[in-house]
C-alpha cells in the first residue's frame, strides 16, 4: 500500500464519478491528500493523480479524450473519471483489499457492470432507453417518448450523492460535504466488493452442493445464494437440472425449503410448486395441511416454506415432491454393538471399494475389534431395515474428533447419505469436542469436495510421502502450498 497519495479534481458542486473515482483511489494509500480547484491550479508532477478536469488522460470532457477513450467495453456508454479510474487502478484496488488473485478480472467486469457503468452513463447524460430506441425507427415517437418517461427512476445513486452538496441556503464547507461524500461512496464501493467476492466463494460452495444433491433436493447445511448458479450450470449440468428445491438455514432462524427457478426474472417458474394448499398458512394450520409437526409458514406466493427443523423442511420438500417418505433424512447412525455379521460385511466392502482388496473375515474381524476398542467409535448407518455404510471415529491423544473411515456401500453412493452422515456426526461431535478432523486421500477428490463443501476448509497436519518407485504412479494434479509444489499420484493402471 501506497504511503501517501495527492488527489487533485474540480471544486463546485461535485458528483458520483468523482466522489467515487476520490473513494477509489482513497483504498491504495495510508493517507491521502485531496485538493478541489479549478483548471488554473492544476499541479504538475508525477506524485499527483489528476482526474475529472485537466484534459489528462482521466478526464473525460474533452472531444479528444471522449474519442480516445471510446465507450465501455460491449455497451455505448462513454466513460466518466469513475469508470477511467476503475480501468487503471482496479488491479491495485483488488489487491489492497485482499480479493484473491484468481478473481481480480471477474471482479473487475462485475464491478464494471453492476456499479461503474450506471454512475459513468449518469454523468454523461446517457439514457439507454433512449439509446435502444434510436435502432429502432418503427417504434411512434409518442410510444418513445412514454418508454423514456417510464424508464426514467428519480431516486438513484447519482442522485443520493448529489444531496450532499450544500444547499443553497447552507454555510456548510463544500469540501467538507465532498468528504461526507466519499465515505459514503467508499461504504457502497466496499460493499459491493464484498457481495461480488463473497458470490464467487458461494459459487464454489454451491457447485460441490449441486454434485451431492439427490432426489430433486439440494441441502445446504450454510446458507449461500445458490439461483444464480444452478440457473447457469443447468444449461449443461444434469444434476443441477434435476434440482427442485433447496433446502438450507433460513437467516430468521430454523430452516427453508424454496422452489427453484426456471427463468429467476419469473418468480413463478417453479421446476415444482408446493402444494397451494400450504399457500399463506402459519404454525397449527400449515401443520396441519402439511403433516409437518414443525412447520411454521408457506409464502403467499408459494415459492417458499420453513419449518423449525432442517428435518422439517425436508420432510416439507418431500411430501411437495409427492413422497411420503424421506430417503436421506430417514437414515439412522447406531452405535455398534453386536451387529458382528453386518459390521464385518461393511467393513470388507470398504476395503474393496477403497482398494481393491478382498478382505478375509478374519481380517475384517480384526479391524472391527480394533475400531471398537476404547478411544473408538462405530456407528453403523441403517436406512429404514438395512446397513448401508458405517462412520468410524477415533481419538488420538484427545477427544473422539477424528472420522477416521466413512464408507458408504457403492449401490447407495450419490444420494447424499454420505453428506447427511457426516452432518449427524459433526452434531455429535460439537457435544464434546471444539474441533472435527477428517483425513482424505489427495487424490480422491470427491471425497475433498464433499468435506469442503461442508466447512472443513482448515489443513491441519499434511501427510506427505516419498514415492521410492516414481515409475509405477502417475500424477493426477500439482498443488502448490506456501509456493511448495507437491503432486498428488495415484498407482499408474
Amino acid at each position: 500500500m501506497r504511503k501517501h497519495l495527492n488527489i487533485y479534481t474540480h471544486n463546485g458542486l461535485f458528483h458520483a464519478d468523482d466522489v467515487f473515482a476520490a473513494a477509489m483511489l482513497s483504498l491504495i494509500t495510508e493517507d491521502i491528500n485531496i485538493v478541489r480547484d479549478g483548471e488554473e491550479n492544476i499541479p504538475e508532477g508525477d506524485d499527483w493523480i489528476v482526474f475529472d478536469i485537466g484534459g489528462g488522460h482521466l478526464d473525460h470532457h474533452t472531444p479528444e479524450n471522449k474519442e480516445n477513450n471510446g465507450t465501455h467495453p460491449n455497451t455505448d456508454i462513454p466513460y466518466a473519471s469513475c469508470g477511467l479510474v476503475w480501468k487503471e487502478y482496479y488491479q491495485e484496488i483488488l489487491k489492497e483489499e485482499n480479493c484473491p488473485e484468481r478473481y481480480v478480472e471477474t471482479v473487475y467486469q462485475k464491478m464494471e457492470k453492476s456499479l461503474i457503468l450506471g454512475i459513468d452513463a449518469a454523468d454523461n447524460g446517457f439514457n439507454p432507453i433512449k439509446n435502444a430506441l434510436e435502432s429502432m425507427p418503427n417504434i411512434p415517437s409518442d410510444q418513445q417518448r412514454e418508454l423514456i418517461a417510464q424508464g426514467n427512476i428519480p431516486f438513484t445513486l447519482t442522485q443520493i450523492i448529489k444531496d450532499f452538496n450544500p444547499t443553497w441556503e447552507s454555510d456548510r464547507d463544500m469540501d467538507e460535504a465532498f468528504m461526507d461524500a466519499m465515505s459514503f461512496a467508499k461504504d457502497i464501493f466496499l460493499n459491493r466488493l464484498d457481495s461480488i467476492i463473497d458470490a464467487l466463494d458461494g459459487k464454489d460452495y454451491i457447485l460441490n452442493h449441486i454434485d451431492f444433491s439427490a432426489e430433486h433436493i439440494m441441502i445446504l447445511e450454510q446458507f449461500a445464494p445458490w439461483q444464480g448458479v444452478v440457473t447457469s450450470e443447468s444449461r449443461s449440468n444434469p444434476k443441477a437440472q434435476d434440482i427442485w428445491y433447496v433446502v438450507s438455514p433460513a437467516l430468521r432462524g430454523g430452516w427453508n425449503v424454496q422452489c427453484v427457478l426456471d427463468n429467476p426474472d419469473d418468480r413463478v417458474s417453479y421446476r415444482h410448486p408446493l402444494p397451494q394448499s400450504w399457500y399463506g398458512l402459519r404454525n397449527e394450520e400449515l401443520q396441519a395441511a402439511s403433516g409437518v409437526a414443525d412447520a411454521r409458514f408457506c409464502h403467499p406466493s408459494g415459492f417458499l416454506a420453513g419449518a423449525d427443523s432442517q428435518s422439517g423442511a425436508l420432510q416439507m420438500a418431500y411430501k411437495a415432491i409427492g413422497n411420503t417418505k424421506m430417503k436421506s433424512s430417514d437414515i439412522q447412525l447406531v452405535q455398534y454393538l453386536d451387529q458382528k455379521e453386518q459390521a464385518c460385511r461393511l467393513i470388507a466392502g470398504f476395503w474393496h471399494d477403497h482398494n481393491g482388496y478382498d478382505q478375509t473375515l478374519q481380517e475384517a474381524e480384526n479391524n472391527l475389534k480394533e475400531w471398537t476398542q476404547e478411544e473408538h467409535l462405530f456407528l453403523l448407518v441403517l436406512l429404514q431395515d438395512t446397513y448401508i455404510g458405517f462412520a468410524h471415529l477415533g481419538s488420538r491423544g484427545g477427544n473422539i474428533d477424528w472420522l477416521e473411515d466413512l464408507y458408504i456401500c457403492k449401490e447407495y453412493q450419490r444420494h447424499g447419505y454420505g453428506h447427511r452422515v457426516v452432518c449427524m456426526v459433526e452434531q455429535m461431535v460439537r457435544t464434546w469436542s471444539d474441533s472435527m478432523y477428517i483425513e482424505a486421500a489427495a487424490r480422491n477428490k470427491d471425497a475433498v469436495r464433499l468435506y469442503h463443501s461442508l466447512g472443513f476448509d482448515v489443513l491441519n497436519t499434511i501427510t506427505m510421502r516419498k514415492d521410492f518407485k516414481p515409475q509405477d504412479f502417475e500424477t493426477a494434479a500439482q498443488e502448490t502450498i506456501d509456493g511448495m509444489i507437491f503432486q498428488v499420484r495415484k498407482v499408474r493402471t
